[in-house]
């Protein structure tokens, strides 16, 4: 399955007049998809793809392109009667070459790779089809319907569009496969200059692509696309209206340069200086754990202990971090030295964070924070 992309277009015109385009881009009642009318949008009202180009995408169709070339070569004589001559045949090979650079169709296929491509299908089907496929190419530029759509100057994915959402305002939703339809987006306001459309876009995958272009008269007027891990997710989550805590469990970090997941990761509870913490034995840092809670340092022992004290930045003899909803007071020393009333106890439970900011969790039986 495809990653999905979420568009929305909003047109700046007269109602009457966006009527008018919303009436002559969208999906037929004859067409074969889930929603028609008004709010759908079909690319092949703007940008048709060529009927001939409807044909298998895979296996067979890369048989039927060696197969075809197999039955012109004028110097295969045991399969084929009609040739090409040697300059044409040249020209062609040479053209297809062109179009699979990394895995060329072969122009001469033995008669042992002839009977085995042709276990499933005929020859004359195959043959057929890698017709048709050839012909395309020199057409069209490309052999099928996925070569075809999937080009950065036709549709710029596999798929029309589907999962239409409207609302009978000047903005439409619709989803595409993979990738935004930006060529589909430009040939729209060539095809209504008078028109100002923005496009915003953003994929499911909330780390990849999104942004938004706004066009008119066929020319893009503006751009905007994020800046920094933070803005790509706050924009691509707008996009697509969720809410980053409640629908992906990410909170801002205390650096504020970062999101936190506070759903997957676990860490020991535990109790210091009579206040809950969570205990890790990496490092972390203020990217690691969320806004509004504070960053603490063990620093490991010397004498057999297994911690000699916390503070706020260790650097050498680091023996993990320990993470609370308030604030330590660490005195005008800056560190505290745990002593046998005054150490860290392992509460024996593994939480999230979202766990410790709830309060959420058990402590030991006869053990009480102060």
């Amino acid at each position: 399955m495809p990653n999905h992309v979420i568009n929305r277009l909003t047109f700046d015109c007269p109602e009457e007049r966006l009527r008018q385009i919303l009436a002559e881009i969208c999906y037929d009642d004859s067409a074969e998809v889930e929603t028609t009318g008004i709010g759908t949008i079909d690319f092949n009202k703007i940008t048709p793809m060529p009927p001939s180009l409807d044909i298998e995408d895979g296996s067979n169709t890369n048989h039927g392109i060696n197969l075809y070339l197999t039955s012109i070569n004028p110097n295969v004589k045991y399969f084929g009667t009609e040739k090409l001559n040697p300059r044409e045949f040249k020209a062609l090979s040479e053209r297809l070459s062109g179009h699979r650079h990394f895995l060329p169709h072969k122009t001469v296929l033995s008669q042992d790779e002839i009977t085995n491509c042709t276990r499933y299908r005929s020859a004359d089907e195959l043959v057929k089809l890698g017709k048709t496929a050839v012909e395309n190419l020199m057409n069209y530029g490309a052999t099928t319907w996925y070569d075809w759509r999937t080009r950065g100057d036709t549709w710029n994915t596999k798929w029309n569009s589907y999962s239409p959402s409207y609302d009978g305002g000047n903005e439409i939703c619709f989803q595409t496969a993979w990738s935004a339809p930006h060529p589909i987006i430009e040939k729209l306001s060539e095809m209504y200059p008078e028109v100002t459309i923005r496009h915003m876009w953003a994929n499911e995958d909330l780390w990849q692509d999104c942004g938004s272009r706004t066009y008119l008269g066929g020319e893009m007027i503006d751009y905007d696309e994020p800046d920094s891990d933070v803005e790509q997710l706050e924009a691509a989550a707008s996009i697509w209206g969720y809410d980053l805590e409640e629908d992906y469990g990410l909170v801002m970090s205390a650096s504020k340069t970062s999101y936190v997941n506070i759903d997957n990761d676990t860490y020991e509870l535990v109790s210091v200086c009579g206040q809950p913490g969570l205990f890790s034995n990496g490092r972390l840092t203020e990217d690691d754990i969320p806004e509004g809670l504070h960053l603490y340092h063990l620093r490991s022992g010397r004498n057999g202990e297994q911690f000699s004290g916390i503070e706020k930045k260790v650097s050498v003899d680091h023996g993990g971090s320990i993470v609370t909803d308030k604030p330590l007071d660490l005195g005008n020393s800056g560190f505290i030295l745990f002593d046998k009333n005054n150490a860290i106890n392992f509460m024996g439970e593994d939480i999230t964070f979202k766990q410790f900011m709830e309060g959420d969790f058990e402590t030991k039986e006869g053990f009480k924070l102060e």
